[in-house]
């Protein structure tokens, strides 16, 4: 566990960093429910779809919990003393992975795509694309773990979360650009929506580089 590797903590504060992995092992979990969701988006199973939707939003709310029981830890007691704000702030970015795979999944709760379009987008690697948002998530876990054990480790695996990022903005844009050019003479409102999925889906892997922009202030205070 994480309170193992950073020392001396006093007991309110071993909770908190407990709470803390608990919180982003939560929205790891919706972010692997957003692969599963667009696996079965690619086999034309909207039931599945929607399914995982509502996992999606029941593993986010269940993320808001955690969330709001930390801060209310850290706000009622006097811990971290001059980091309290960075480890709200990393909270919040944590948190903020959960929304983002929340919200990129209800877009399909507005509209049912017909399975020209699907088959359009899946063109490009948008697994792939998910996927890698996912993995910059299990990266940021590895940092945080790593944080209190090893600093030079911290910022190698922070490094590691940008360079995940910036790969999942590289498919993300290609996909865009070909989606864009709609080939298929898509109906516009499906173009949209499939677009509004891909940018509010990439933000679970700019969510896990700000937490990582975190640590790496966390390391530069010597908490470590």
């Amino acid at each position: 566990m994480l309170r193992n590797r950073l020392g001396f903590l006093s007991r309110g504060e071993k909770e908190v960093l407990d709470q803390v992995l608990e919180n982003l092992n939560l929205s790891m979990d919706a972010s692997r429910h957003m692969v599963i969701l667009v696996a079965a988006l690619k086999g034309h199973d909207y039931d599945s779809v929607l399914k995982e939707t509502e996992t999606i939003a029941g593993i986010e709310n269940q993320a808001d919990q955690a969330h709001l029981k930390a801060v209310e830890n850290i706000c009622s007691g006097s811990f971290f003393g001059g980091i309290r704000e960075d480890i709200l702030t990393l909270l919040e970015n944590i948190d903020n992975i959960a929304d983002s795979a929340k919200g990129a999944s209800r877009i399909f709760f507005q509209r049912r795509i017909s399975d020209d379009v699907i088959d359009y987008l899946f063109k490009e690697d948008l697994v792939g694309f998910v996927q890698t948002c996912n993995e910059t998530v299990d990266i940021l876990k590895n940092a945080v773990i790593s944080l209190g054990k090893n600093k030079t480790e911290v910022i190698k695996l922070a490094g590691d979360v940008e360079r995940s990022e910036e790969r999942a903005d590289a498919i993300r844009a290609k996909i865009v650009e070909n989606l864009l050019k709609n080939e298929i003479n898509a109906d516009v409102l499906d173009i949209i929506m499939l677009k509004d999925f891909l940018d509010v889906a990439d933000d679970v892997a700019d969510d896990a580089e700000d937490c990582s922009d975190v640590l790496l202030i966390l390391v530069a205070k010597g908490y470590t």
